[in-house]
């Protein structure tokens, strides 16, 4: 067998010696050099810390959204059923993420450690093969080098990355792109030594990323460009070809495609598709203007890309390792987004929602700083005299930090995300299960509830260090109550299934270091505890404090009987209660399913309005079984009185009624009023971003024989509607 001989990653066109490189040593000592790098590692410095404090302040230990996967797969995974290896998530075969999840809830307690730390282990990664990439070329002044890598570590490290990396289930999205970005970087030692040793591996990182995302096949054709321009043997280039094909073949053995794709209207709205694209590869800066902006933004960089590979290509660069680790990692990028708009766009979505989403975010960041890299180490190796290097380095430096402080405001509505998933969570903590706070971490909240007791069983999850324990127990066996008052104040109340939500605020440099609270009824038992959300004060909730930050919220268990509502805050010398007390409302919320038959001869009266059961297309699945009077009609801007007929009040003296409103609440009420007396008895709470219909029960006192409720609606702005079902006896 004839002995392979090595080919070099050199371009022919290159010179054979490095002696016009700038020498390394003592390209420091000029301040005109050293300043503007300092900087640019202070940038970058501050970027990762802030992205990892938010990761840590966005930890949540309850499964949310996908990763409610995990629960339902928990048999599956203690029986080591490799089968479920194979279940598609979507379209995607997850097989190694899986292998990461489960080990989490069978070495880890599924408190979401592992796939956490997997996560930002494989985003480092990504990072460390492009710098590497980019340093590695000595051609090019060692400043020069570092400015690349500097930017794109700032722009990697920028705090919106957090969204990915603080949820587990998105570990499918950084671990495919550390396959990708690992593949190719090992295609260039196959080049670079002949060695069959980096063919295995260029070929495994491949196959993770495809068994992490249904984006890594894309993975397969990009290799294989590379390996013809590397020019590596034909029997290598053979093998990696058929290898890709197995791996592509075998994906779809057993595979149902979902019923949500809808291929065809990436053929039929050309248009939408290309701007769709350019709204996936511009993110973040989506969230800075007009959705709109985000696409063009997109598109530009596209359009300097696909300039920047023909000017390395007319240079004879291609066959560098650089050019082969930037060029490809981009092409991937720019391919899986051409997937996405193939797969999830929806033509009639003018926001781009599913290519602007945060679930995606490490994917275009990490683009952003292989497009900066690429601009840089093409100025540098083309020696530009306009464009150069520095001037390059500079108009980037300058973009970024004038645009990404405009992401503020897209930064906090993430945020509030967030911050109701570990709201919802802690209303789990205390025992309760109200739909509307369940729907908030998953679309449909009985899933969530049949499965929180095999977690609570496993000690998993928020079961593995579970404070429920104490519900019902004296607040003096869980600490001393010291004689002194807790700076702070309770601001607001709300109930919810079974319970109170209960919020306000406290000072920060109180003792309560921690942001626990206890909540105790008057026998003094303990009915639940609170906290300040570490991702922040939620939204739906209203924000009495200054700052939001010292806002605290919990919830008191009903099941506990209880009249008052006491707090206290948790801290190292014991329980300091609050001031003031919540009296338990007579009105409370209850399931749907405590409703009993419906209260029969109402009839309804509309005031400038037309009465109509026309809602805004909501996923609600709680709906009440009779009819619905809403003042929604097609239009937030809507605006009139919906009352009822005078009725008799069960003999059991409760009834109970649902309504639903839109996501804002100004100007809008339901009230029960005392037919005999005209006076209000009792007004249906309501709740900002409330998206589940509230079950309200009513307890009518001796005076109360006959009632009626009046609708209504004086907001004319976003979401302001509101709907309401026929009252049913209590059952």
């Amino acid at each position: 067998m004839p002995k392979v001989i090595p080919r070099s990653t050199r371009s022919e066109s290159e010179p054979t010696s490095t002696r016009d490189a700038t020498p390394a040593s003592g390209f420091f000592s000029s301040a005109a050099i050293f300043f503007p790098l300092f900087f640019l590692l202070l940038w970058a410095a501050r970027n990762w810390y802030q992205t990892v404090e938010r990761v840590v302040h966005n930890y949540n230990p309850l499964p949310v959204q996908d990763y409610w996967r995990i629960p339902e797969n928990l048999s599956r995974y203690r029986n080591f059923d490799l089968r479920v290896l194979w279940i598609p998530h979507n379209e995607h075969r997850i097989v190694f993420p899986e292998i990461v999840f489960a080990a989490d809830v069978l070495m880890a307690h599924g408190r979401e450690f592992l796939p956490l730390a997997a996560s930002f282990l494989c985003y480092l990664g990504v990072f460390y093969i492009l710098a590497a990439a980019v340093l590695e070329d000595k051609r090019i002044a060692p400043p020069v080098r570092l400015a690349a890598v500097l930017l794109s570590a700032g722009i990697m490290g920028w705090q919106g990355s957090a969204f990915v990396l603080a949820d587990p289930f998105l570990l499918q999205w950084t671990l495919t792109q550390l396959g990708a970005f690992l593949s190719l970087a090992l295609l260039t030692r196959v080049s670079a030594t002949g060695r069959n040793s980096y063919l295995a591996g260029t070929i495994a990182a491949a196959v993770v990323a495809t068994y992490s995302s249904g984006n890594g096949m894309l993975l397969w054709p990009i290799l294989l460009a590379a390996g013809a321009i590397l020019e590596i043997s034909r029997r290598q280039l053979a093998t990696l070809a058929s290898t890709g094909a197995i791996a592509t073949a075998l994906y779809f053995v057993g595979y149902g495609a979902p019923s949500k794709l809808n291929l065809a209207n990436f053929f039929l709205h050309p248009l939408y598709s290309l701007e769709f694209i350019g709204a996936y590869v511009g993110m973040p800066f989506g969230g800075m203007k007009a959705p709109s902006f985000g696409a063009y933004v997109g598109l530009i960089s596209i359009a300097l890309t696909a300039g920047l590979f023909t000017a390395a290509a007319r240079r004879g660069l291609l066959r560098s390792s650089t050019a082969i680790a930037l060029f490809g990692c981009y092409s991937f990028t720019l391919l899986t987004a051409i997937l996405t708009a193939a797969g999830r766009m929806d033509p009639t979505d003018t926001h781009y929602s599913m290519a602007e989403s945060r679930r995606y975010l490490t994917v275009p960041l990490a683009n952003w700083a292989v497009f900066i890299s690429a601009a840089i180490w093409v100025s540098a190796r083309r020696k530009w005299k306009v464009f150069t290097p520095v001037t390059i380095a500079v108009m980037i430096s300058t973009l970024l930090l004038l645009g990404l402080p405009k992401l503020r405001w897209w930064l906090r509505d993430n945020q509030g995300y967030v911050a109701e998933y570990q709201l919802a969570t802690l209303s789990i903590q205390d025992g309760l299960t109200d739909p509307s706070l369940l729907g908030r971490i998953f679309p449909e909240p009985a899933f969530v509830e049949a499965l929180l007791p095999a977690l609570r069983a496993g000690h998993l999850s928020i079961y593995a260090r579970d404070r429920s324990k104490w519900l019902g127990r004296p607040i003096t066996a869980f600490a001393q109550v010291v004689n002194q008052t807790a700076s702070g104040q309770i601001t607001y109340s709300y109930p919810v299934a079974s319970g109170l939500e209960i919020a306000g605020w406290t000072d920060e440099s109180s003792e309560n270091s921690g942001g626990w609270f206890a909540l105790a009824n008057e026998a003094k038992q303990i009915v639940g505890f609170g906290r300040r959300l570490p991702a922040g004060f939620p939204p739906s909730l209203p924000a009495y404090s200054a700052p939001p930050s010292s806002g605290w919220v919990g919830f008191a268990n009903l099941a506990y009987p209880s009249k008052q509502i006491f707090v206290y805050a948790i801290t190292p010398a014991g329980l300091l209660p609050m001031a003031g007390s919540v009296a338990v409302p007579a009105l409370d919320a209850v399931n749907m399913y405590a409703t009993g038959s419906p209260i029969p001869g109402i009839t309804w009266r509309a005031e400038s309005i037309r009465i109509s059961s026309e809602l805004p297309q909501l996923l609600v699945h709680n709906t009440p079984p009779g009819p619905i009077y809403s003042t929604w009609n097609g239009d937030d801007g809507n605006q009139g009185q919906i009352d009822s007929s005078d009725f008799a009040v069960p003999a059991s003296g409760c009834f109970i009624l649902p309504v639903l409103h839109g996501p804002s609440t100004d100007g809008l009420s339901v009230e029960i009023i005392n037919a005999e007396t005209a006076q209000t008895v009792a007004a249906a709470p309501m709740q900002d971003y409330v998206k589940w219909w509230s079950y309200w029960r009513f307890h009518a006192g001796s005076n109360v024989q006959k009632v009626r409720v009046s609708v209504q609606d004086h907001g004319s702005g976003w979401g302001q509607w509101i709907a309401i079902g026929q009252p049913y006896e209590c059952r």
